[in-house]
C-alpha cells in the first residue's frame, strides 16, 4: 500500500482529453454528477484526515489498511445521505444516472487514491470488494432511514469508527468527536446548489 494522494484529483477528470465543443458538451452533462461526486469525496477526506491521527496500529502498513477503511467507510456514508437527500428532487431516470455514476466513480476514487501504482488484478478485486461493501453498508443504512431520524445512521457511523480505530465504543468524548466532524461537513455540503445544477440535466 502507498501513501493516500488527494482523491479530489481521481474524481475530477471525467471532460479532461475533450477537444472544444465536445468539452463543453461533456461538462454540461458530466458536471453536476461530478460535482456531487466530488462533494462525497471531499467530506469523507476531511473526516479521515480529522480522525486517522486516532488509528493504533502496529506498524505502518497496518496503519495505512486502517486509514483506508476509514475513507471507505466515511465515502459509504456520505454517498447515502448525499443520494438520500436528493432523492425525491429528480425523475428516476436522472437519479438511476446519477447513482451509476457514484458507483463507477467512488470505488475508483478509494481504490487509486492508496493502490494508484499496483497490478491491475489487485485494483479489480479491491473495487469488486469496495462495491460489495457499499452496497452492505447501503442497506444498513437505508434500513435505518426507515426511523425517519438521521442520529441512528450516525450512530451506526460512529460505530464503525471508532472500532476501526480501536477506540471503545464506551469513550464518549471521542464519539463526540467524530459525530461533530460528521455533522460539519454535512451541514458545509451546498446542497440545494449541487440539486438545482443536477436537475438541468433534465430540461
Amino acid at each position: 500500500m502507498q501513501n493516500s494522494h488527494d482523491p479530489q484529483e481521481d474524481s475530477g477528470n471525467q471532460t479532461a482529453g475533450f477537444p472544444g465543443k465536445a468539452r463543453q458538451e461533456a461538462e454540461s452533462e458530466y458536471g453536476p454528477l461530478r460535482d456531487i461526486g466530488l462533494c462525497i469525496v471531499h467530506a469523507s477526506s476531511n473526516c479521515r484526515d480529522a480522525v486517522k491521527s486516532w488509528i493504533q496500529a502496529e506498524n505502518e502498513t497496518k496503519r495505512q489498511q486502517t486509514e483506508f477503511q476509514l475513507f471507505n467507510e466515511f465515502l459509504f456514508f456520505f454517498t447515502h445521505m448525499v443520494t438520500r437527500r436528493i432523492f425525491g428532487y429528480v425523475g428516476d431516470a436522472l437519479m438511476g444516472k446519477l447513482v451509476n455514476y457514484l458507483g463507477a466513480a467512488i470505488p475508483s476514487v478509494a481504490v487509486e487514491s492508496y493502490f494508484s501504482n499496483w497490478p491491475i488484478d489487485f485494483k479489480n478485486n479491491m473495487l469488486n470488494e469496495f462495491v460489495e461493501l457499499l452496497n452492505e453498508a447501503e442497506r444498513q443504512y437505508t434500513a435505518l432511514d426507515a426511523t425517519g431520524e438521521i442520529m441512528p445512521v450516525l450512530m451506526l457511523l460512529t460505530r464503525h469508527v471508532l472500532e476501526m480505530l480501536g477506540v471503545n465504543e464506551a469513550d464518549e468524548t471521542k464519539a463526540s468527536e467524530v459525530l461533530k466532524v460528521v455533522a460539519g461537513e454535512l451541514d458545509g455540503m451546498d446542497m440545494d446548489r449541487l440539486i438545482l445544477n443536477l436537475k438541468q440535466l433534465e430540461n
